[in-house]
């Protein structure tokens, strides 16, 4: 679409595919995208420490590193190495899995923390 209108969208959206909204969205003009929210994702509810994979909604300034956060996987030398720094996640979000992984909002929120994006999840 940005290809088509020859300009680039100042505010990124992200939906799961297999997400459906019966809701209407907030305008995206209820958000000060140059001001507060430059350097902060509006996203899905999941707890109250961290973010949801499911929906989000961003400035173009955070797009980037939103959907970067694979590159916290990469930097474990090993899958053994992910699984050992599990405990690590716990304080940042109390619904890390279980067994032996690591939810995708857990990975998600602590990519976030570390690139010094903030993040509104509605809480």
């Amino acid at each position: 679409v940005e290809a088509l209108r020859g300009r680039r969208f100042d505010v990124v959206t992200k939906l799961r595919p297999d997400e459906q909204i019966c809701n209407p969205w907030p305008s995206r003009r209820r958000f000060d995208w140059r001001g507060h929210y430059a350097r902060r994702v509006a996203a899905y509810w999941r707890e109250e420490r961290g973010v949801n994979d499911h929906v989000a909604i961003m400035s173009r300034r955070v797009a980037g590193i939103y959907f970067g956060s694979y590159a916290l996987l990469n930097s474990y030398s090993s899958p053994t190495e992910c699984v050992d720094d599990r405990a690590s996640f716990r304080s940042i979000c109390n619904y890390y899995g279980g067994n032996r992984s690591v939810w995708p909002e857990c990975l998600l929120t602590r990519w976030l923390i570390r690139s010094e994006v903030e993040f509104d999840n509605g809480r």
